[in-house]
């Protein structure tokens, strides 16, 4: 890996990733495995539109064609290795998303829905199109964040939560302790998507109580990983604890299980 793709690659948000995306299709329903790969290739699409050649210097599409193959090809990595690949030849970040990442999803997409590839296919290939978003991070990191805005929050019950006391009194206790906090209750996951993508939120903080949670958790943060690269995830509530894994399988950046472990890890994370 070259000085400049270290630059632009998070390690840990990459392994993390990876670790979400093996976790999901060895354990999770076919159900949720389809919905959730939905969900990666329509959030790519509806984020970054397609641009006419005119705007950008727009790939052929044989090498959008090429680069959807890599993501089916029986090397894990040889789609991240043509992203870094551009990179080094000076393609933007933009151009990237936009040319590369977000058109190899619709053909994917449309692939799929014309049955010209199957399903487990189409799993492999989206995921490991989340992995290289994901991994792409440093990229979306804003670099003139004042210290006013990197104290600000985003406190949320998952879609479809009922029991919101917990992330209440968080929302209360960060607040005193100099936090910008908008809490957000009782709300689905188009809302809370919605409400990431109008406002830059360094830090959101998604509470959920019970194991029938960890799909729709999962759905939302892969959601937000697309709509806010840049933010830290963290996950709290009664879920954490019957679930010790639950950071690893739903991507978060952290998982907190108390008030204490909350306010040090969530500094922790504003200082990266």
């Amino acid at each position: 890996m070259t000085g400049l793709q270290r630059t632009i690659i998070d390690p840990r948000a990459l392994d993390r990733a990876s670790k979400a995306v093996a976790f999901r299709n060895s354990a999770l329903p076919e159900k949720a495995i389809r919905m959730l790969a939905s969900e990666v290739i329509v959030r790519l699409a509806d984020r970054f539109p397609p641009v006419q050649p005119a705007v950008t210097g727009q790939p052929s599409e044989a090498e959008i064609a090429a680069f959807a193959d890599s993501l089916l090809s029986a090397e894990p990595e040889a789609g991240l290795s043509i992203i870094l690949g551009l990179r080094d030849k000076g393609v933007s970040r933009d151009d990237l998303y936009m040319n590369y990442v977000a058109m190899a999803a619709r053909r994917l997409g449309e692939r799929w829905d014309s049955d010209e590839i199957p399903f487990t296919d189409v799993t492999i290939a989206v995921g490991r199109l989340y992995v290289i978003m994901r991994a792409l991070r440093p990229a979306f990191v804003p670099v003139n964040i004042d210290a006013a805005d990197k104290r600000g929050a985003l406190f949320a019950s998952a879609p479809g939560e009922d029991h919101t006391l917990g992330v209440t009194m968080a929302a209360d206790m960060f607040r005193d302790n100099g936090w910008n906090i908008d809490l957000q209750v009782g709300l689905d996951h188009e809302a809370l998507v919605e409400i990431v993508s109008s406002h830059f939120y360094p830090v959101i903080g998604l509470s959920a109580s019970s194991e029938r949670m960890i799909v729709p958790l999962s759905r939302l943060i892969a959601s937000i990983r697309i709509t806010s690269p840049a933010s830290a995830v963290v996950v709290s509530g009664e879920l954490v604890a019957i679930e010790p894994e639950l950071a690893t399988i739903v991507d978060a950046d952290g998982a907190l299980s108390s008030s204490v472990d909350a306010m040090a890890e969530v500094e922790r994370l504003i200082d990266l």
